[in-house]
């Protein structure tokens, strides 16, 4: 049986890849005060990463997904764990380092302080398992997503290379990084990027103060060979440009419960829509309905497939034009 045949009968799987995964500790406080004692209720821990984040979604609304990347000591057995109780198809390669634990510090008013951890970069021998076991896994899949950032020391060019790479054996893929990982890895011409506003004026240099002006950069990404660009823009909604259409989705206000992994929950919900065959339109609509299910959502908890339907009917879906 040859890759396609093999990922005809495994279906349209999604494959999720954490470079840097971690474990984010919530704390809630009713306003941080520099210097002071804070009381605080019990903190909660919750399984983190952007490419676990979109797994969990994924896994959620029914898309089936494997969950791979590198995962080390106490906290890496403990995410493993986390995943597998949810029925996540789990393929970590594991490290002799620990994966990172994050502290994330929620005040009364919902304003989020970070403080996350630094990352270690593999050994060669467990880059060369992982890169194996990526190869493994393309015979069974439809898609996948590399998400997140690159562990400290990694080539920036390591997503590039892996896209092209994917792309060689078929598969189809999907890009949510920022920096210099995100500009070297839209040159493989991935099929889906997902920056947010911050990370594409980033990308471009430019001050993007406008809807107009995301939507003129985010089609020159698309000339250049990007399938599509999914600008997320929190509550002022997303701009999606393909070389068919461009689209301006607006969200309705909710209060904000938490927006950690909110921007991950809409690349999942792009990957549903595309893997659940829906209408490009319907498969916009869908992804941010999920965003804003999100945010109702505590800590990274993902929302169910039964919160994101509720939504929907809120969201506006604009075909402001057709690139043609």
């Amino acid at each position: 049986m040859n890759n396609q045949e093999e990922r005809l009968k495994a279906g349209k799987r999604v494959v999720t890849i954490t470079l840097t995964p971690a474990v984010d500790m919530f704390v809630q406080v009713e306003k941080l005060m520099p210097g002071t004692l804070h009381r605080i209720p019990k903190p909660e821990k919750f399984v983190g990463g952007k490419g676990i984040n979109v797994a969990k979604a994924l896994q959620a609304f029914g898309t089936p997904v494997v969950a791979t990347g590198f995962l080390g000591g106490a906290n890496g057995r403990w995410i493993e764990s986390q995943l597998q109780h949810l029925g996540i198809d789990a393929r970590f390669v594991s490290t002799a380092t620990e994966t990172r634990l994050n502290v994330k510090v929620v005040d009364s008013e919902g304003v989020l302080t970070e403080f996350n951890s630094s990352t270690t970069l593999p050994s060669p021998g467990e880059w060369t398992e992982f890169e194996t076991r990526l190869a493994a896994l393309a015979g069974e899949s439809e898609w996948f997503a590399f998400c997140g950032k690159l562990p400290e020391g990694c080539p920036a060019h390591w997503y590039q290379e892996a896209i092209a790479k994917a792309k060689e054996l078929g598969l189809k893929t999907l890009l949510d990084s920022s920096g210099a990982a995100l500009r070297h890895g839209i040159l493989a011409k991935p099929d889906v990027i997902k920056p947010n506003l911050h990370e594409l004026e980033e990308l471009t240099g430019l001050e993007l103060s406008s809807v107009e002006k995301v939507v003129s950069v985010a089609q020159e990404v698309v000339a250049d060979g990007v399938g599509m660009v999914l600008v997320s823009m929190g509550a002022s909604g997303m701009v999606v440009v393909t070389q068919d259409a461009t689209w301006e989705v607006r969200v309705p206000k909710v209060e904000v419960v938490s927006s950690v992994g909110a921007g991950d929950t809409v690349v999942a919900g792009i990957l549903h829509g595309l893997c659940t065959g829906k209408s490009m339109k319907e498969t916009i609509r869908f992804a941010a309905a999920a965003a804003t299910a999100a945010v109702t959502t505590a800590g990274t908890k993902r929302p169910e497939l039964a919160d994101v339907l509720h939504f929907e009917a809120a969201i506006q879906v604009v075909e402001r034009r057709a690139n043609r």
